[in-house]
């Protein structure tokens, strides 16, 4: 039985009482699918990672908020977005299987293949179809009785003083399609304040802050309300790091020397499994209906040298 897929577009031209019809019939399409041998293999290798992320890693580590995972309901986490470490810190924290979507353009060889043997769905961020495929495969994993990641940043934060990029709004039409809650994680990282020589004494501390489930219905299609809906998410997932920040009395990024946040993050995007290239992030970071953004274009300060000038330093 093959089922057909509509874009975006097409959805927009549907009644509301097609749109509910045609959800209605996805869901049903997937869930009626078995994953078969490919759940079992994921899972094995979903617990070898988590078990592996507490002898890789080189920090402390602390999950708090694990009672807001419901037990026999299948979910989307919504997690932010900063570095490397990220992919332990998700098999660590989510005892069950769980299915991420993750950008493939970016990955090399040896990480595709690891994140693929974990359940991963790929889509590749510069193809417009790639991205509403691989979206759809992924939704139709998750219905099948695994719970989703998703970052709906589509990249690194890597600025000093902002502590999310923009939300994307693929993550509340998701949550919409596969009619599941959103569960907003925040995985705060405390970096040290003094110059590293190897990006495993960055961090001394990692805390993972699990939300309350958050929902989203067909009625926020209806009523234009998504656009918004995504930026409350954000605005959820900000707060909860803030709350991380104050409890803590956390010095942020933008306090630091400006020469050790370029050491940290140049450690962060140079990895055995993952370098991050900066220009070619930047075009995932915008959207067209992120105005709001235009005044702050960086997502990074770029200092390439330290001089002194009549006895004081400057940067360049």
């Amino acid at each position: 039985m093959r089922f057909k897929f509509l874009t975006p577009e097409e959805e927009k031209k549907l009644t509301i009482e097609e749109l509910t019809r045609y959800y209605n019939e996805l869901r049903e399409f997937y869930k009626n699918k078995d994953l078969g041998l490919g759940a079992n293999i994921n899972d094995k290798f979903h617990k070898i990672y988590g078990f592996a992320s507490k002898f890789i890693r080189k920090y402390d580590f602390e999950i708090r908020g694990l009672e807001n995972i419901p037990d026999n309901e299948q979910v989307i986490f919504v997690c932010n977005h900063s570095n490397a470490f990220d992919t332990y810190t998700m098999h660590e924290t989510l005892k069950k299987l769980f299915y991420p979507l993750t950008g493939s353009d970016c990955l090399n060889p040896l990480s595709y293949a690891l994140i693929g043997l974990a359940g991963g769905q790929f889509i590749d961020r510069n193809d417009k179809e790639s991205c509403i495929k691989g979206t759809n495969k992924w939704i139709g994993k998750i219905l099948s009785g695994v719970n989703g990641v998703i970052f709906p940043e589509s990249t690194w934060c890597l600025h000093p003083g902002r502590l999310l990029l923009p939300f994307k709004t693929g993550v509340i039409r998701s949550a919409i399609k596969a009619d599941m809650k959103l569960i907003p994680i925040v995985f705060f990282y405390h970096e040290v304040d003094e110059y590293c020589k190897n990006v495993n004494q960055i961090i001394d501390k990692c805390i993972v802050q699990i939300g309350k489930p958050i929902s989203a219905s067909l009625n926020d299609v209806i009523d234009n309300k998504v656009h918004d809906r995504k930026n409350e998410l954000r605005d959820t997932l900000a707060t909860m790091m803030w709350y991380i920040i104050e409890e803590y009395d956390i010095i942020p990024r933008n306090e630091f020397d400006p020469m050790i946040y370029v050491n940290h993050n140049e450690l962060k995007k140079n990895t055995l499994l993952f370098k991050y290239k900066s220009k070619d992030e930047e075009k995932f970071i915008y959207h067209d209906d992120d105005y709001i953004y235009e005044e702050y274009p960086l997502n990074e300060v770029d200092i390439k040298k330290k001089t002194k000038r009549k006895n004081r330093e400057s940067y360049e």
